[in-house]
């Protein structure tokens, strides 16, 4: 979950319960910690603890929690879907203008986040 509509993340497991997590998005990148809770072959279930970093807005850097989950298909269990839910919160008071429209963030707004994808195993 990177911050925006579209992009990609990267997760190195350190351990079978803890990885670390990168991302990349059209509009910000992320970085942070997976804490996983219920992992096996073709599932994944994990919480994220991300700072999200949003160079428009002023370069404003959030922190996020979110709880997410992957199922993976296929006689391998290499690709699968990805769904998570979570919260981030505005540190400080922020503005981006697009397309002539002024969108303003203030200081303690908690933000929803919502993500769908496809997951793949390296």
């Amino acid at each position: 979950m990177h911050g925006s509509l579209i992009g990609l993340d990267f997760e190195y497991g350190l351990s079978y319960l803890l990885g670390m997590q990168i991302g990349l998005g059209a509009s910000g990148i992320n970085a942070g910690a997976n804490f996983h809770v219920a992992s096996d072959m073709k599932k994944d279930m994990f919480f994220s603890a991300l700072a999200i970093y949003l160079p428009g807005f002023e370069h404003l850097v959030m922190p996020s929690l979110s709880f997410a989950t992957r199922w993976y298909f296929g006689s391998e269990y290499r690709v699968g879907l990805s769904a998570g839910v979570g919260i981030a919160m505005a540190l400080k008071n922020a503005e981006n203008e697009v397309l002539d429209r002024t969108y303003t963030l203030d200081e303690g707004t908690v933000l929803p986040r919502v993500a769908i994808g496809v997951a793949f195993k390296l």
